[in-house]
Formats: C-alpha cells, sequence, structure tokens
C-alpha cells in the first residue's frame, strides 16, 4: 500500500515540471548583411522566476576600434514552464580594446523569446544606434 501512495504523490511532480533560464548561453546576433557578433551570457537564479545575467557581445568595431560591449541584465520570467517572452532590464557598457569604457544605450535589449528549454531569440530593431536591425539567437 505505501509503495502505491508514494508513486501517487510523486506522479503530479514529474507531470507538471518547471523551466528555469539558469545556466550558460551562448550565440550569435545577425545583423542584416553587416556579419555575425559572438554572444555569451551566464544566467543566475536571483528569485522566484528573476534572474541576472552578466555576458558579453564580441567582434565589435565601434569607430574602426575593436570593442567588447559587457552586459548585465535582469530577466524576469513570466510563467513556469512552456514558450514564453522574458521581459529584459538591461545595462551596456562598451569596453574598447584601448581607452576608457562607456556606458552604452542597450534600451533595445528589452525582451526575447524563449522556448522554455534551450533557445532563445528576438528581433533587434536599430541595434545599439547602429541603424542596423539583427537578430539574436542564444542556446545553451
Amino acid at each position: 500500500m505505501k509503495p502505491l501512495r508514494t508513486l501517487c504523490l510523486l506522479l503530479p511532480l514529474t507531470a507538471c515540471g518547471t523551466s528555469s533560464l539558469e545556466g550558460d548561453w551562448d550565440g550569435e546576433i545577425d545583423c542584416d548583411g553587416a556579419g555575425q557578433l559572438g554572444i555569451e551570457l551566464e544566467v543566475d537564479d536571483e528569485d522566484d522566476w528573476e534572474y541576472e545575467a552578466n555576458g558579453t557581445i564580441e567582434r565589435l568595431l565601434i569607430d574602426g576600434e575593436e570593442t567588447e560591449i559587457a552586459l548585465r541584465w535582469e530577466l524576469w520570467q513570466p510563467k513556469t514552464y512552456g514558450g514564453m517572452v522574458v521581459e529584459i532590464d538591461a545595462d551596456c557598457m562598451a569596453v574598447p580594446v584601448e581607452g576608457e569604457a562607456w556606458a552604452l544605450d542597450c534600451d533595445d535589449f528589452d525582451e526575447i523569446g524563449w522556448d522554455g528549454a534551450d533557445e532563445m531569440e528576438t528581433e533587434i530593431e536599430d541595434f545599439l544606434g547602429s541603424g542596423t536591425d539583427c537578430t539574436m539567437t542564444l542556446e545553451r
């Protein structure tokens, strides 16, 4: 009798799993024929369905100088599982190989579609004020 009761208690827990954004994400930002940029994010669970992410965008030239973009995102997961749109509050810093870093407007990182598993994707209009539209894809 006890094994059956245990099975009945565990079955709902396995049938209704939850999804988490936590983990290491890698991807690319493809910009309408202007090339591809690499992006890496490390997402940490901060609270129920709230996350903090730190990462970088690589292979970017600003005024002819190789520059890395340091990212700090806060993400909010609106539901526990399945495909969804995740809200983002983003801060960005341009970090050139030579010279001083400066804050960069990255309001265009405001949401991203997530399949609830291991892929995220979004369209970014006017990427970092460049006038170029891009598609960002991330996988873990």
